[in-house]
């Protein structure tokens, strides 16, 4: 946060205020605050990001776009999902403009939408939004993009190894669970979960996130034993790596209390 701070402090005394690289910092010191659970900081940081690059480039700029999307995935960290949404409806409006559907921006903004449609529970949406997600990427880049590169060691394409598909494959795992077919639900459960121990550090929050949805399969399954085990896991690892006040801790917190 210091560098960004020093970075700004020079920038400003070289460029109008209104500058779209003054913009670039404000989002940067955004994003900080954000993964650091400052969320009203990250707002007002976006904000201002949002302003000067909207007023330089256009409200309809691909740039804009990177903001609304910044801003949305606050409000989802928030609970405020009402509000998400409109953000990345915004920025997804903006990339279909300027860029075309069929951009990976565009794709980007498919996969938010998953995110959000799997934080609500809409467990169907969320997979059909990633699948496409994944289906503009792998007709967009070439071969050789690092996207793609990085998976070629594993698969073709933006394939079965690519780290975003760890949203996926949980999604289909939570499906499978409230179709209560359960050994669907395990395997892809396991999938998302190998990933995650194959590209994240151990305690990631999508670690706990897959760890806790597979507490409640086993819930469902009336296995309380192994529900324990794994709401346990989950907040340990939340508990450590998130904000205090953050609702999928207390969420993880819950459903190890009534598995009790």
């Amino acid at each position: 946060m210091e560098n960004y701070n020093i970075g700004f402090k020079i920038r400003q005394l070289n460029l109008p205020s209104d500058h779209p690289s003054i913009a670039s910092i404000y989002q940067a010191i955004g994003a900080v605050h954000h993964e650091s659970g400052r969320y009203d900081d990250a707002l007002e940081n976006y904000k201002h990001a949002l302003d000067i690059r909207a007023k330089a480039l256009g409200p309809n700029h691909s740039s804009v776009a990177t903001v609304y999307k910044s801003i949305g995935g606050v409000y989802l960290d928030q609970g405020e999902y009402g509000q998400a949404l409109k953000q990345y409806m915004r920025a997804l409006e903006i990339c279909v403009l300027t860029l075309s559907e069929s951009h990976p921006s565009t794709g980007d903004c498919y996969h938010s939408l998953g995110m959000l449609c799997e934080r609500q529970n809409h467990f169907e949406e969320a997979v059909k939004h990633y699948v496409k997600a994944r289906e503009i990427i792998t007709a967009f880049l070439p071969s050789e993009h690092p996207s793609i590169a990085k998976v070629r060691a594993h698969a073709e394409g933006w394939g079965e190894e690519h780290p975003d598909i760890i949203l996926t494959y949980n999604a289909f795992g939570v499906l499978y669970r409230l179709k209560k077919d359960y050994p669907k639900a395990k395997e892809y459960f396991q999938r998302a979960d190998s990933m995650c121990q194959k590209y994240f550090l151990r305690d990631h929050p999508m670690k706990a996130r897959i760890l806790h949805n597979m507490g409640d399969m086993y819930t469902d399954m009336g296995d309380f034993h192994n529900a324990i085990g794994h709401y346990e896991k989950a907040y340990k690892m939340r508990e450590a790596t998130l904000p205090p006040d953050d609702l999928s801790t207390a969420s993880s917190y819950y459903n190890l209390g009534c598995a009790y």
